[in-house]
């Protein structure tokens, strides 16, 4: 029978398969009725548990375990874990062959420790995939946002000295972006979107001294409009975010534009759901008040307007 302090080292190694760092499925039966791969083990009391450890940790070092993937990378401390841990792994088993089980268990569980250790040095490549995949989706959306204001305010204002945005350039480069994050290569979507956000954000603060834009816009379908109130609200958004960065910001200034922005959050949220019940005109309503919220901010930052 597995003492508790079995369990819990076992229980600490499944851990570490459960989060992606090994997949070595646990037969508990054995544990029960153990192989015979380390001489002297049957015949020792509380050999089950100990070969139960250490055919886990015979799993994460063989080539289809965790190991394969610490020798690949290039974090010597992680390394140099693994080989801590591949010496403990000879120490337990010379323990065990004498019928020493017991002297087998402290190596074992400190040899475990190590390589749970060298993944954490690693890293988990699924999680950093899923980062760069969040990554890249929400830079693919800021540059969308941007190139919407941006848009705007190069259109609509009756004063402007015009953008310097190559806007073909930057569509081309949010279509090959798409296409990029489908194909799992979100690294090279980062890489391409970054810039245009900077350059973006650069002309946005360029052009906050511009006039104010009068809109004179007709919709053909309440969708439509919703549509449009829609973009423009996020826009103002993104703005207020730039006007952020500002550092001559003043803190009472700062405090009521971070408050809008997480108040329009949830206001564009509710307004996309009643959207989705039928009742188009009343979302419009809804999301048209938050705005108004935005837009008195972004007149108290200096912004432009679109």
């Amino acid at each position: 029978m597995l003492r508790r302090s079995d369990l819990a080292t076992v229980t600490a190694a499944a851990v570490v398969g459960a989060v992606g760092w090994v997949v070595c499925p646990f037969d508990a039966r054995a544990a029960e009725t153990p192989p015979s791969a380390e001489p002297g083990a049957a015949a020792n009391p509380g050999a089950g548990a100990i070969e139960a450890k250490v055919r886990l940790l015979d799993a994460m070092l063989g080539p289809a375990g965790a190991a394969s993937r610490i020798e690949k990378s290039d974090v010597v401390a992680a390394r140099e874990r693994l080989e801590h841990a591949r010496g403990l792994r000879a120490q337990a088993g010379v323990a065990i062959a004498e019928g020493r089980a017991k002297d087998a268990e402290a190596p074992v569980n400190e040899a475990l420790r190590d390589v749970g250790a060298a993944l954490k040095l690693v890293g988990n490549p699924e999680e950093a995939r899923a980062s760069a995949r969040r990554r890249a989706a929400e830079l693919h959306d800021r540059v969308a946002g941007f190139r919407e204001a941006y848009r705007r305010i190069v259109a609509e204002k009756s004063r402007s000295r015009g953008g310097t945005i190559d806007e073909t350039g930057l569509d081309t480069a949010l279509d090959q972006a798409t296409k990029l994050a489908r194909e799992d290569r979100y690294g090279e979507a980062i890489a391409l979107l970054s810039p245009w956000a900077d350059r973006l954000e650069t002309e946005l603060t360029r052009l906050r001294e511009k006039q104010t834009l009068v809109h004179e816009l007709r919709f053909e379908t309440p969708e439509a409009e919703y549509a449009y109130e829609r973009g423009r609200n996020h826009s103002y958004e993104l703005l207020i975010g730039i006007a952020l960065k500002d550092s001559t910001l003043n803190a009472r200034l700062r405090e009521s534009a971070e408050q809008a922005v997480r108040d329009n959050r949830s206001a564009r949220e509710q307004a996309d759901e009643i959207a989705k019940g039928g009742a188009t005109g009343e979302a419009l309503k809804a999301l048209e008040t938050s705005t108004g919220n935005l837009i008195s901010v972004l007149r108290a930052t200096g912004m432009p307007i679109p």
